[in-house]
């Protein structure tokens, strides 16, 4: 009777009196590992709906994040087309139509590379690169839309060197610095300061004047497709991917990355390589 009261009462465990006590252990281990089972398995099921709401977002983001420069690109060439005859005006056109193209193709390879690097299929290709030489090329890979002028380098020795593969850090370079000029007021300069640590790694830094980021999110920014409204309000990367792929860049150098709160103002994005003896 005690038995079909416990069922009906929804019980698909439990003892009764009198009992064995040399099924008690035994009876209370399963019942352990069961509820052990079920907490997995609501684990697991968390983050499966996680990853589906993060693939889920990611697209309508993506979506959104590439037809904007596509309707660019396309608006260019219709006022292109129109002013065909005062070169000046079409050559504008043509920049921006070019310059819509590049951020595209930007985002295309940020996320096929983010993939390479989570999979290890990216090959490290390190040699000895200097600062300056960096910081000039993703300079020029910003395009011809972004005011150069406004970046200040300022380094411990002219000379300082990392041990990198070049093409990925002149990437995560461009990835700091798009998102240091897309949060700054317009003409704010840019400060990027370089130095070599006691630990012979070398730190660079790149400062913004952007409003600044709650401690709270410091480290999830660097997710990937990492996006609430705090971020978008902040107008770090919509996509969550620039970050996430500098993080994993610098990661697979043996370095770290992070961001704190400048000095006086804005953040300080920060990142730290292997010197180059």
């Amino acid at each position: 009777d005690s038995r079909l009261k416990g069922m009906q009462a929804g019980a698909d465990e439990f003892l009764s009196k009198p009992f064995d006590s040399k099924y008690l252990p035994i009876r209370i281990q399963n019942a352990v590992r069961s509820k052990r089972l079920h907490d997995q398995v609501e684990d697991n099921y968390d983050q499966l709906r996680r990853s589906e709401e993060a693939r889920n977002a990611l697209v309508q983001t993506i979506v959104h994040d590439l037809r904007s420069p596509l309707c660019g690109i396309q608006g260019s060439l219709d006022l292109h087309e129109q002013a065909a005859e005062e070169p000046v005006e079409a050559k504008r056109h043509i920049d921006r139509a070019r310059s819509e193209a590049k951020r595209m193709t930007s985002m295309v390879n940020d996320l096929l590379d983010l993939h390479r690097l989570e999979a290890g299929e990216i090959i490290l290709r390190q040699a000895p690169c200097r600062v300056t030489t960096l910081v000039g090329e993703a300079a020029k890979a910003l395009g011809r839309n972004t005011d150069i002028s406004r970046l200040q380098l300022q380094l411990s020795s002219p000379d300082l060197t990392c041990h990198a593969d070049h093409d990925l850090l002149v990437r995560v370079l461009c990835n700091l610095l798009s998102q240091a000029i897309s949060v700054s007021p317009e003409n704010a300069p840019i400060m990027i300061m370089g130095s070599l640590q006691s630990d012979e790694s070398v730190r660079i830094v790149v400062h913004d004047s952007g409003s600044i980021i709650p401690a709270d999110l410091r480290e999830t920014i660097f997710e990937k497709f990492h996006q609430n409204a705090e971020s978008n309000k902040l107008g770090l990367f919509s996509t969550g991917l620039g970050l996430a792929y500098s993080k994993l860049a610098i990661e697979a150098h043996g370095g770290k990355i992070g961001v704190e709160e400048g000095v006086k103002s804005g953040n300080a994005f920060w990142f730290t390589l292997p010197a180059e003896s």
